[in-house]
């Protein structure tokens, strides 16, 4: 017959198992959640940019004779209406604009990040890093 100490001490170790089970499965799930914050963080950097970036064309394209440098935080591929950035070259964010840019030479280019110039010359935004 097993003495009263043993029966208590299984049934304290199954506790523990059952505690530290909670604890593992609360661990998994802040871990996914936290992964999940940290993608989105990095998706919503990426699209202010872009936004920043689209509005800043339009807004040097309405007023004529502007000259405008703004940080850049992600690099930006800008197409003909659409610009593209990129965070990490995991994460994208699109946007879009109505106006013509180029770089002074090609209409689709890539913008580093760091320090962007937006500047007006003949009905044309021009985009360069300085």
């Amino acid at each position: 017959m097993p003495s009263p100490k043993s029966q208590i001490s299984l049934e304290f170790l199954f506790a523990i198992g059952v505690v530290l089970f909670i604890f593992i499965f609360i661990l998994i799930f802040t871990i996914q959640k936290k992964a999940e914050v940290s993608f989105a963080t990095n998706y919503l950097e990426a699209k202010t940019d872009c936004i920043k970036l689209s509005n800043l064309i339009n807004s040097v394209y309405v007023n004529q004779d502007s000259n405008v440098t703004f940080k850049l935080k992600n690099n930006a591929t800008i197409s003909p209406g659409l610009i593209e950035v990129n965070k990490d070259s995991q994460i994208t964010a699109f946007c879009t604009f109505s106006v013509s840019v180029s770089n002074g030479s090609h209409n689709n280019f890539q913008v580093r990040l760091g320090n962007v110039t937006l500047r007006n010359s003949n009905n044309s935004v021009i985009v360069t890093n300085v």
